[in-house]
């Protein structure tokens, strides 16, 4: 898919929202999934996992696109943070005299329907979870329920050491899975390795986690997952000698 600009600002089925905050890719599920037809949407990510500030969404037709650009085109959300989105070329013929006509009239019939969306002076309150975890998670694994993290104050009474192939899953797919398990703190991955940390409040959570999750792929990454080594101090008293 080409990710430029449609030559001569024509509408297509394809947006792209940049924005300045760090939003998840659940709050930004959140947002376009207002509009109906929603077939698509994806935060774009650098080799780390960490969101470049863009994200693709496409829309099953061009109404719900067109309509989508109208409504949240300078939408502040959260509060502060002013969203920009702009169409995409998807790739499609519209240069025919038809097309053209087609085009004006489903952007005219979007203009005047009613929008039931947030207002520009409300602020929206993220998901608690990922609207749809199965857009994101693709697993063998029966995975359980969602869990609360534990507060990132807890102490970490368990690491677990995860080695990826071919490469890192995104943290929030990671804290997706490995959350599950109860009690988890937070997710590190090492920057420029293939391996993260899971830190858990529990021990039992995350012998249970390991169990499950060793040698299991998900979105197509197989993960190795071992108890990690403890932490080493610091600083070492030298031994006292007499």
């Amino acid at each position: 898919m080409d990710y430029r600009s449609p030559a001569g600002g024509d509408f297509t089925r394809c947006l792209m929202m940049s924005t300045r905050a760090a939003l998840s890719q659940e709050q930004v599920f959140a947002l376009f999934d207002i509009i109906p037809c929603m077939e698509y949407c994806e935060l774009q990510r650098d080799a780390y996992g960490m969101s470049k500030g863009h994200a693709l969404i496409r829309y099953a037709n061009l109404g719900s696109s067109v309509y989508a650009k109208e409504k949240l085109n300078g939408f502040e959300y959260p509060p502060g943070n002013r969203l920009l989105v702009n169409f995409v070329d998807d790739g499609e013929d519209r240069g025919s005299p038809v097309g053209r006509m087609a085009m004006q009239f489903v952007a005219t019939q979007m203009m005047s329907a009613p929008w039931n969306g947030p207002s520009s002076s409300q602020s929206m309150k993220p998901p608690s979870f990922p609207v749809s975890p199965m857009l994101r998670i693709q697993t063998d694994v029966s995975l359980p329920p969602l869990k609360k993290l534990a507060t990132p104050e807890s102490k970490a009474k368990e690491r677990l050491f995860v080695v990826f192939s071919p490469s890192p899953l995104p943290p929030d797919v990671l804290e997706d899975v490995f959350c599950r398990y109860g009690s988890l703190i937070e997710v590190h991955l090492v920057p420029g390795r293939k391996v993260g940390y899971m830190k858990y409040a529990e021990k039992q959570c995350a012998d249970d986690a390991m169990a499950a999750l060793h040698g299991q792929v998900i979105n197509g990454v197989k993960m190795k997952v071992m108890l990690a080594d403890p932490p080493r101090e610091e600083s070492h008293k030298r031994p006292r000698t007499y």
